[in-house]
């Protein structure tokens, strides 16, 4: 269900409706569907649960229709991605929300907590972009300030858009996509933390976790 955003800072998780076959298919694949299912499940659940109640508004985005109506998202405002690649569904949720500083993030970042989107919105006080790097060189958040438009036409002669032809789920992601952004766009950064998408980093989450 989409509801009216009221204030000037909106932070919108990426996630897909917790079902089998549906998510974390790179991660199921190293150790098996059911725990996958299971850690993406209880991540996002804490996830929402932590970024819920905060100086925010907090919008879940689905990648489809169908996921907005999923009882796991009752009670969240809930949108629906346009169709396409990565990027494009990125700078297209974005931009739903010109005007306002605003945040994507993913939903399977474990350690992510509030002070961590607190920096960044604060980062996006005096920056046009800011990002969340990963450790295996993608990136967990991406936001813009307000009068930072994610779709518009490259000023800077690269023939790209920002966030287009970015080689995603590879180590160049981030460094990719930086090189999108226009000559002179304020650049932030802020803490780089784990992703857990395969069998290598979801060992490394259990092994820290305890």
């Amino acid at each position: 269900m989409i509801s009216p955003v009221s204030g000037n800072k909106q932070l919108i998780v990426f996630a897909r409706a917790p079902e089998h076959g549906a998510v974390k298919q790179r991660l199921a694949r190293d150790i098996g569907d059911q725990t996958a299912l299971e850690f993406y499940r209880s991540t996002l659940s804490s996830l929402l649960e932590r970024m819920n109640n905060q100086p925010w508004d907090l919008i879940v985005s689905t990648a489809t229709d169908c996921g907005c109506n999923h009882p796991f998202f009752n009670g969240f405002n809930c949108i629906a991605q346009a169709p396409g690649d990565l990027g494009y569904r990125m700078t297209q949720t974005l931009d739903r929300y010109v005007g306002k500083a605003r945040i994507i993030i993913g939903s399977d970042i474990p350690s992510v907590k509030a002070v961590h989107i607190s920096a960044a919105f604060a980062a996006l006080a005096k920056h046009d972009v800011v990002f969340g790097p990963a450790c295996d060189g993608g990136f967990w958040l991406v936001g813009c300030s307000a009068g930072f438009q994610a779709a518009a036409p490259s000023s800077d002669g690269h023939g790209r858009q920002f966030m287009q032809k970015v080689r995603w789920s590879t180590r160049h992601a981030l460094a990719d996509t930086i090189a999108t952004l226009p000559t002179g766009c304020r650049i932030a950064k802020v803490n780089t933390l784990m992703d857990v998408d395969d069998g290598e980093s979801y060992a490394r989450y259990t092994e820290q976790a305890g």
